[in-house]
Parts: C-alpha cells; sequence; structure tokens
C-alpha cells in the first residue's frame, strides 16, 4: 500500500539529499517574507538583512542551515 501511494506522489517530490544550488532556488522561488503585515518575496540580501538585522542575521546564506 505505501510503494503505491509513493508511485502516484512521485511526480510531485525530490528524492535525496538538497545541495546548495536547489535550496538557493527554491528559497529566491518560493520564498517570502512578511514586512509590515505585507508578503513580500525574498530577492536579494538587503530585505533580509532589513528584515533580520535586529537579530544580527545577514545573508540568505543563514537561512539554508
Amino acid at each position: 500500500a505505501s510503494i503505491n501511494m509513493l508511485r502516484i506522489v512521485e511526480p510531485y517530490i525530490a528524492w535525496g539529499y538538497p545541495n546548495l544550488k536547489s535550496v538557493n532556488e527554491l528559497i529566491y522561488k518560493r520564498g517570502y517574507g512578511k514586512i509590515n503585515k505585507k508578503r513580500i518575496a525574498l530577492t536579494d540580501n538587503v530585505l533580509i538583512a532589513r528584515c533580520l538585522g535586529r537579530f544580527c542575521l545577514f545573508g540568505e546564506k543563514l537561512l539554508y542551515y
């Protein structure tokens, strides 16, 4: 039963470990943040630094970990 369910969803999922490139693409494609109760796409480091700077977090590299 479990194998059949996995075969059904196979086109929609990815197998294996993510690499840095694929995570980077995913964050820039699907990543959003809330600023002043507005949903804004994560487009560059300036936006991330502006929002997370008060926590001393700068750059998208920290989001990966």
